[in-house]
């Protein structure tokens, strides 16, 4: 720390405090001096008092300073910082302390601006900014802040190919622009995008140049007809509308293009045919107008009746020669002719076909052959000749001796139907075996004339399906009233299908022997197979007389645990819902229920 003194005394002054007293007569005279600049940071001073002698003591009459008493002090409003030392009272923000003197009555300061006030002034587009720090005349800032465009401009603005840009000075490093919308190059309208406007749309073309801001510049051409006639809206100008068909192909702006096309006359119409050559033959008619020419046709006249239009003779007939031709009024330029037939030369057209034959004579009526007749033999008549006379081929010449009757046409030992007797191919029957002829069945039931068969199945169901939880209603009217024999055929013809098949009945059905066809046999029900038991001993007799002459029928199983099936249902089931069969036992003759899908024998009998 460094202190100045600035003294001035006089030797008086050296001594005077040892004196005790103060002086008369003296007075402080400061003199205002400006405070050097220091150049060590921490450098500080002090003001040393001076004290000033007078000039002489006595009385002070002379002295040689000469400002009146007082002259020289600094107080009041004269005596601040910024008038007497250049320094300040205090420091404005954003202004800092650079410097802090202490200057006896009172304290100044030196200031300064903050180390980011560097800023005096900014380039176009920028304008100083914040709070600014002065230091004497001159005025310090941050920094400099862009300047703000015009009202309507916007820095840096570019614009699209519509608009024209504008610019208005600056703002900062861009220019202030703003976009003006260009005009549409003449006939072209801003926004027209398309012509969806007009009434036809289709009958403009639509074409753009540019834009006018953002709005394309757009215009509707009209387009020229590609065909017919624009505003041509109906044919109503022709001489005949109704001859002329009328058609529209698009538009011509808002015109429709329009076209009238001749219209075709009706099939069998000409355009200009106005009336025909002659009346006689010829009808003349009018159908419409092809343009503003009349459809006309001559038709030609009806032939007269039984005359035909074109027929110049008879040669198309089969047999011309049996044809008279004559001709009449023709049909336009057509002949109208007739053929009408002969009558036969000889013979007729027809003869008895029932009792005569027609023999052909080479004569014609029309097209129709003349025969001539004469009788038809017995054999011709689907009989036979007996004696000179005609008599049916089912009956026997002359009558059949005694012991014999006559079987289609044929004289045969007569059969007098007994239980055991062997019926033979010929229907004849016998208890004894007749050689030359063959046995196919031996009867058991004289009343209703049943034989049983020689042979027999043992291993057939009623019924085998599919479907075993499906029953089956035997409702038909006919297989419920109907025989034996009809409801074998109705199972075999009628209710047999894919599901559902019946082995016995089928193989009755089918049983064939000499002398029998087809559906001849049948199952038989449950009282016929009874009826067979009881007379099983007669039967199995003539078994054995048939095996002795080398034929061997099969044997009736007569185990307890083997039946013969049946075609009748339980009598609480009419309808055989419930899929159950009667059966008879040949051990004891017993009816009994099964299952219809149990197999076991079967053996077809013969009504004879």
């Amino acid at each position: 720390m460094r202190t100045v003194f600035f003294a001035f005394a006089l030797f008086f002054a050296s001594i005077m405090p040892a004196l005790g007293s103060p002086l008369d007569f003296s007075y402080t005279h400061n003199t205002a001096l400006t405070v050097p600049e220091l150049s060590e940071p921490e450098a500080s001073f002090h003001l040393a008092k001076t004290w000033f002698l007078p000039d002489w003591q006595a009385g002070m009459g002379s002295r040689t300073d000469t400002a009146p008493a007082g002259s020289g002090d600094l107080n009041g409003s004269d005596y601040t910082c910024e008038k007497t030392y250049n320094l300040n009272t205090s420091c404005t923000s954003p202004q800092i302390i650079e410097k802090t003197h202490n200057m006896g009555k009172i304290t100044c300061y030196k200031c300064k601006c903050p180390d980011n006030y560097k800023t005096t002034s900014c380039k176009t587009g920028w304008h100083l900014s914040g709070t600014p720090c002065k230091i004497g005349t001159t005025s310090y800032y941050t920094g400099c802040a862009v300047d703000a465009c015009p009202s309507g401009y916007t820095a840096g603005k570019t614009c699209g190919s519509g608009y024209t840009l504008e610019k208005s000075g600056q703002s900062g490093d861009q220019y202030c622009g703003k976009c003006v919308a260009k005009s549409c190059p003449s006939g072209y309208t801003a926004g027209l995008a398309n012509c969806n406007g007009k009434t036809y749309p289709a009958g403009w073309t639509y074409s753009s140049n540019g834009y006018s801001g953002d709005s394309v510049c757009g215009k509707c051409t009209a387009k020229t007809c590609s065909s017919g006639t624009a505003g041509l809206a109906n044919c109503n100008g022709k001489a005949q509308p109704s001859g002329w068909t009328y058609s529209s192909n698009g538009y011509a702006g808002d015109s429709v293009c329009g076209t009238c096309t001749a219209k075709s006359c009706p099939a069998g119409y000409t355009a200009g045919v106005t009336q025909c050559s002659n009346t006689t033959s010829w009808t003349y008619g009018s159908n419409g107008y092809a343009g503003d020419s009349i459809c006309g046709k001559c038709t030609p006249k009806d032939c007269a009746d039984g005359y035909t239009a074109g027929l110049a003779n008879c040669n198309g007939k089969t047999h011309p020669a049996g044809w008279s031709y004559t001709s009449g009024t023709p049909s336009g330029s057509t002949v109208c002719g007739k053929c009408t037939a002969k009558t036969c030369s000889a013979g007729s057209t027809s003869c008895d076909t029932a009792t005569q034959n027609a023999t052909a004579n080479g004569y014609y009526a029309g097209d129709t052959p003349c025969y001539t007749c004469s009788a038809k033999t017995c054999e011709q008549l689907g009989k036979k000749t007996c004696n000179g006379s005609c008599i049916a081929t089912s009956e026997c010449c002359g009558g059949c001796g005694a012991g014999q009757e006559c079987r289609n046409g044929s004289c045969i030992n007569a059969c007098t139907p007994e239980v055991g007797a062997i019926l033979y191919a010929d229907k004849s029957c016998s208890k004894e075996f007749i050689a030359g002829r063959t046995p196919i069945a031996v009867i058991f039931d004289v009343s209703n004339r049943l034989a049983v068969a020689l042979n027999q199945e043992t291993d057939l169901a009623y019924r085998t399906t599919s479907d075993f939880n499906m029953s089956r209603s035997y409702s038909l009217s006919e297989f419920q009233n109907g025989s034996a024999k009809d409801k074998t055929r109705l199972l075999v013809t009628y209710y047999k299908n894919a599901t559902n098949e019946y082995p016995a009945a089928e193989y009755c059905y089918n049983y064939v022997t000499e002398g029998t066809n087809i559906g001849d046999w049948f199952l038989p029900d449950s009282n016929q197979l009874k009826t067979l038991y009881n007379n099983k001993y007669n039967v199995t007799s003539s078994f054995s007389i048939l095996r002795r002459n080398g034929i061997n029928p099969d044997n009736f199983n007569t185990a307890t645990n083997r039946w013969y099936i049946s075609g009748s249902f339980p009598s609480y089931d009419r309808y055989g819902t419930n899929s159950r069969v009667m059966f008879v036992r040949f051990n004891n003759g017993k009816i009994e229920e099964t299952c219809d899908g149990c197999p076991d024998h079967v053996r077809p009998v013969l009504q004879f």
